[in-house]
């Protein structure tokens, strides 16, 4: 599934669909980008060395873009952490 299991999570939780979500968005490469921008969503941050790209979008605008072929995962944009905290 192109949607990652903790943004379903909290897509679900999200009832009423008012929530905006920050995400990662990777595609197949990086002309992907343009499905962002189809959908009227600026990106945040567009990454240079993979194919992927920060926004802030709606539950409609994430399941607009797992429908493209374009898309190849969709993930909460969260802090990464090398280590576990101890």
């Amino acid at each position: 599934m192109k949607i990652e299991a903790s943004l379903a999570d909290e897509l679900r939780a999200d009832g009423a669909g008012a929530r905006k979500f920050a995400v990662i968005v990777s595609f197949k490469d990086s002309e992907g980008v343009q499905v962002l921008r189809d959908l009227r969503v600026e990106p945040t941050t567009v990454y240079q060395s993979i194919a992927a790209a920060a926004a802030v979008v709606t539950a409609a605008q994430i399941e607009a873009m797992a429908a493209s072929p374009d898309v190849t995962s969709i993930e909460l944009d969260q802090p990464a952490a090398a280590l576990r905290k101890r």
